[in-house]
């Protein structure tokens, strides 16, 4: 089918809208889709059920068994809001026929309360669960009896939030709305004769299939076969975005850095520690780029600890020993500010003009730093996103970009940088303690060339891991005062800030106050993503210099930081975290020679599997073995370093096939690379590539 441009245009602007003006959404509802990263409608369609219900047929009461999920058809005889001995609200209904109970329960406030009034006759549906010989449902759909049609039952339902069926039965009903009223304007970047020639479905028919089952599936096995090719659809545009921005940035002409082996030797022997042989294999990797006429782009891999610092200090120094310059950039200014002393550290003796450039650089530096960089007597420039932001930074001759931690920082911020130099394009060197698994590495980053840096320098010691459980966490105040007596420095960690009405687990605020007075003879510190710079740095100089021993905190200390002689850190609620963001905070302790301990803090009641889960830590050092555990049990996060809209994240199924990932990528090859369209064809591919993908491709070749 050919499209207009005109068509197109129409098609773009109808996914980009926003949700609220979806007609039956509105502003209220819109919160609700909003907290699901759920803003235009194309997020709405590229919200895939998590799964589906087969909805069983109405039972009475007494019929029903624990573990089941049923209808129960009955009157609410009760509704009730009871406050527990720890101040949390539980909200219920009690609901009867005339053969037993069911009491419908919720642990979050809930609409229904205000949608129904006691005495009503409403349908009900959920999980059966037996609490003290009464049958209980917990966050169960409610309607009224008359619109029982609603539950759907004997069919397949998709069930997009499973912890509240309001907010599902919400999700659901706006994403048929835009599938009734605007199938059309689903349109898919394949091209139509390829598709048939491969055996692919329709895009169109495969969004109907996953979203409203009921009427366009005869089973699960073809809701599958949909949601793979809706899969297919996003990687098939990632990849051919790849190949087409990374054949342009080829078409560039970057500096030719050309270093001697006499000027590397005489750096490596300049150097405080002899290098890694993994760190000298990157730096000879990051060499041979240089040399190139065209830019570098590369991403360096290291586990906590292995030394990406040094190697991206070795890169700086090669650009700027041939009268370049060399910008270093991380997300936050306490990073920024330990790459700079790393790097002055690691100066010393070769002469190089090093500066550091944040929010809080006062306004007489910043302006020496302005003159220095643009006229081309600073070397090497660290700072954090100021540099994005701040138009007086003009680089004499930019050779070298680096983007420390780059999964931390927005994509459009990561092309405005490399955007800087007037006249070269300078290389780009991205780094990233969080080992990526290979099969996320291929899809996101294409041919992207990649080092690994897959040893430690001698002397560093794994870091022992100990699993406790709640009621253990007498143990872990003991282990604390021990190793505080011995002089040792404890981080410890909590996923909350503040105390949270919807969960009932401690906050880093509430926490701060309990270990200030359990540990009041040693110096308690809070540290969290909300303060302000300046405040960071104090807390962390305390910390530093002794003055500050226990340092609470939330994921704010998750990378870069750091403190030689911090020797324990306890996460508490570590089931909340994923593994490989777990590894990343044991990296916090045992920097040096100092042997670390890292304690994880989980409830009485985890399930098994979550359990084992987090015990793989107890046994398991190797980051990239970790990454592939974390992807393989909770899914890649976000992959492509900022959720965009229209650019989902590359969901966990598709990840874990190699075989779609390869489909994908030779599919793509073969209608960027190849002549395989005819002129029409192009045209018409060519035509939708500009218009939905010919701003996101940039983001894509950001990293």
């Amino acid at each position: 089918m050919k499209f207009s441009e005109e068509f197109l245009n129409k098609a773009k602007t109808i996914l980009s809208t926003d949700i609220r003006y979806i007609k039956g959404v509105g502003p209220n509802l819109a919160q609700i889709l909003y907290k699901k990263n759920i803003f235009t409608v194309e997020d709405a369609l590229f919200y895939l059920p998590k799964t589906y219900e087969n909805r069983a047929n109405i039972k009475k009461i007494e019929e029903l068994f624990e573990g089941e999920k049923a209808v129960v058809i009955g009157k609410i005889v009760k509704k009730e809001e009871i406050i527990t001995g720890s101040g949390k609200v539980i909200w219920k209904f009690i609901v009867s026929d005339d053969t037993g109970f069911l009491e419908c329960v919720w642990f979050s406030k809930t609409n229904y309360m205000d949608m129904f009034y006691q005495g009503e006759e409403v349908a009900v549906f959920g999980e059966v669960k037996s609490f003290r010989r009464t049958f209980q449902t917990y966050h169960p759909k409610i309607v009224k009896k008359e619109k029982i049609d609603e539950m759907k039952i004997g069919k397949l339902v998709p069930i997009y939030v499973a912890s509240d069926m309001y907010e599902n039965s919400i999700i659901s009903r706006v994403i048929r709305k835009i599938l009734e009223n605007h199938i059309e304007i689903i349109i898919s970047l394949i091209p139509e004769r390829i598709e048939k020639e491969k055996g692919i479905i329709s895009l169109q028919e495969a969004f109907l299939k996953v979203h409203i089952p009921e009427k366009y599936a005869s089973g699960i096995e073809e809701i599958q076969e949909a949601r793979k090719r809706i899969l297919f659809e996003e990687l098939f545009r990632t990849q051919v975005s790849l190949f087409i921005k990374r054949s342009e940035v080829n078409l560039k002409k970057a500096p030719q850095i050309f270093v001697s082996d006499s000027l590397i030797n005489f750096l490596l022997s300049t150097l405080p520690f002899k290098p890694t042989s993994a760190q000298l294999r990157a730096i000879e990797e990051i060499r041979k780029d240089l040399a190139g006429p065209r830019p570098m782009y590369r991403l360096l891999q290291g586990d906590v600890g292995s030394g990406k610092t040094l190697v991206a200090f070795c890169a700086s120094f090669m650009v700027c020993s041939c009268g370049y310059q060399s910008i270093v950039m991380s997300p936050t200014e306490i990073l920024s500010r330990q790459l700079y002393e790393n790097f002055q550290n690691f100066g010393k003796a070769l002469g190089l003009s090093i500066a550091l450039l944040t929010g809080s650089t006062k306004k007489s530096d910043r302006k020496e730093i302005y003159e220095k960089l643009n006229s081309g007597k600073l070397n090497i420039l660290v700072g954090t996103h100021a540099l994005i932001y701040d138009d007086e930074i003009k680089p004499k001759k930019p050779g070298l970009i680096v983007i420390d931690e780059q999964h931390r920082f927005g994509v459009l911020q990561r092309l405005s940088l490399i955007n800087k130099g007037e006249d070269t394009f300078p290389h780009i060197l991205v780094m990233t303690a969080t080992p990526i698994p290979r099969t996320v590495a291929l899809t996101v980053w294409g041919d992207l060339d990649i080092s690994v840096l897959d040893e430690f320098p001698p002397g560093k010691k794994p870091v022992k891991t100990k699993v406790f459980r709640e009621s253990e966490k007498f143990i872990v105040w003991e282990e604390i005062e021990k190793e505080l007596r011995s002089g040792g420095k404890v981080f410890v960690v909590y996923p909350l800030l503040k105390e949270s009405e919807k969960l009932d687990i401690p906050s880093a605020e509430g926490m701060y106050k309990t270990l200030s007075e359990r540990f009041s003879k040693f110096g308690v510190g809070l540290l969290h993503g909300k303060m302000s710079g300046e405040k960071k740095n104090e807390i962390i100089k305390s910390f530093l210099n002794g003055q500050v021993s226990l340092l609470v905190s939330t994921t704010v200390i998750e990378v870069g930081i750091d403190v030689p002689d911090a020797t324990m850190i306890v996460i508490e609620h570590a089931e909340r975290f994923g593994l490989s963001q777990l590894h990343q905070l044991r990296g916090r302790v045992g920097r040096r020679d100092k042997e670390g301990t890292c304690i994880l803090i989980i409830p009485d009641n985890l399930s098994e599997n979550s359990e084992k889960r987090i015990r793989l830590l107890e046994r398991e050092q190797d980051g990239f073995k970790i990454a592939e555990a974390d992807l393989e049990m909770r899914g890649p996060g976000d992959i492509l370093g900022t959720r965009q809209h229209g650019f989902s994240d590359i969901k966990i199924e598709v990840l874990k096939d190699t075989k779609l990932i390869s489909f994908a990528r030779e599919i793509a090859k073969t209608v960027v690379f190849e002549s395989v369209l005819d002129n029409e064809e192009k045209l018409e591919f060519e035509r939708k590539f500009s218009v939905f993908l010919g701003d996101k491709s940039n983001l894509v070749i950001s990293g």
